[in-house]
């Protein structure tokens, strides 16, 4: 189940839209009125974020914390009683009735984070990536409060009308990463098959259900079988190999997995309903087989040029999933968030290559200068080819902090009449290229 705001769990002042995420204030007169998550945590550490989207008047009250269910929601949390525990976008930390300076005032557009540690019994809060107090939730030191216990639930309490907040619960809809330790509010996989069944070497059926749906499909004597799931409608199938072992389903926040017994195994299935899904790919291979993957995107921008393709060598994930802007793949160890900015510590190579050109003229030609336009870490790498097997490589004068030339100074002894380059980066550096200009010079001898 996908956690959000209550809507039975919520004062009737607050309205609730956007799937339960955001909440509002009713034009009802000021005072605070509370509500609580649909999903409670007693044990493990757990991450959850508050958006403020408007605070509703000139000053900050606005609360976001955690309460148990018999926190009143006439009340603030952490602002009467011992069973809630609450911040205040004034910098006010809140508990029994009892407030005290903690952090930096929050904004509109601002993120509130709160951790809970329900092993420990602690609570940190932060604001936009930074932990107050000195707090380190991953560390387990500089807390907020501390001998927290029983079941608590993500609480706010709002008290102008117009105040407006969004919960991100879910790990792909947060801002930022869930301290080391720590689990989304909301986590992307757990476990959840609720049936499964054995596949065997004649007409068999393998069940599984997920969240109460539940689909089947038949195995055939052949061994190829088609498995389908239909969790929110929508089916993912695959086919029974002999080399992954394990089935894995998606269904909103749910990734389930179940083995396959009975001498037959399933190739790994990636699959997601999440509201935003880019793309979906499957791959059939071995565990830990290497790929070179071609990717093409499906954005053509606002010049409308014609799609890029790009390739990925020792590629090892067999399969992918977009999620809210965050990508997601599966691999021979398990789930992996992609989106760093190196290669497991290696740093990533890229190559933009031309295809070949006489550069406006059928003579020979020498190319004096290319200029690099766009956004660069580094001064960037120019190879060139002069289309007779001669290739030399020529680094650019210095790095672009904006949109500006890159100067390229290539060697007056090369000439050609069909010319390549290839665009390379140093040492793993970003850059952003809009356009490549080549200033050549042509020579008095036509090429027959």
């Amino acid at each position: 189940m996908s956690v959000t705001w209550n809507s039975s769990d919520f004062s009737a002042d607050i309205t609730l839209s956007g799937g339960d995420l955001v909440a509002t204030r009713g034009a009802a007169a000021d005072n605070w009125k509370s509500g609580r998550a649909n999903t409670g945590r007693s044990s493990g550490k757990w991450y959850f974020e508050v958006k403020v989207n408007s605070l509703g008047g000139s000053d900050t009250y606005i609360v976001a914390g955690i309460a148990k269910t018999t926190m009143a929601l006439t009340t603030q949390t952490g602002g009467a009683g011992s069973d809630s525990w609450g911040w205040q976008a004034s910098a006010q930390k809140y508990f029994n009735g009892t407030n005290a300076a903690y952090g930096s005032a929050a904004v509109a557009n601002d993120v509130i984070q709160v951790a809970v540690d329900m092993d420990a019994g602690k609570i940190w809060w932060g604001l936009n990536n930074s932990w107050f107090g000195s707090g380190d939730p991953a560390a387990g030191t500089n807390e907020a409060y501390s001998s927290i216990s029983g079941t608590v639930y993500p609480a706010i309490s709002l008290y102008h009308s117009g105040a407006e907040v969004l919960g991100e619960f879910l790990d792909a809809d947060q801002t930022y990463d869930p301290p080391t330790g720590f689990t989304a509010w909301s986590p992307l996989y757990t476990e959840a098959l609720s049936e499964s069944g054995a596949i065997a070497d004649t007409l068999s059926t393998l069940k599984i259900t997920v969240d109460g749906v539940s689909s089947t499909g038949a195995i055939a004597d052949t061994n190829a079988a088609i498995i389908e799931t239909t969790p929110m409608g929508v089916s993912s199938t695959g086919d029974i190999t002999l080399t992954a072992s394990v089935i894995k389903v998606a269904e909103e926040d749910v990734l389930s997995t179940g083995a396959i017994t009975d001498g037959f195994t399933a190739n790994l299935i990636m699959y997601a309903t999440l509201s935003e899904v880019a793309h979906i790919a499957n791959f059939l291979a071995d565990a830990g087989q290497l790929f070179e993957v071609w990717a093409i995107t499906l954005d053509a921008g606002a010049e409308g040029r014609q799609y890029p393709a790009y390739l990925f060598s020792n590629f090892n994930f067999n399969g992918f999933a977009t999620l809210n802007g965050k990508t997601y793949a599966t691999g021979q160890g398990g789930i992996y968030r992609l989106g760093a900015s190196d290669d497991n510590g290696t740093a990533i190579q890229s190559v933009l290559t031309t295809g070949k050109t006489n550069l406006g003229t059928d003579r020979d030609k020498r190319s004096v200068v290319a200029y690099l336009i766009g956004q660069f870490d580094t001064a960037m790498v120019v190879e060139a080819n002069d289309g007779s097997g001669n290739s030399y490589e020529y680094q650019a004068e210095r790095a672009a902090s904006d949109a500006r030339r890159q100067k390229v100074k290539m060697g007056r002894g090369m000439k050609g009449g069909l010319w390549a380059f290839a665009i390379k980066n140093r040492d793993g550096s970003n850059f952003d290229l809009n356009d490549l200009l080549i200033d050549s010079e042509p020579l008095s001898r036509r090429r027959s």
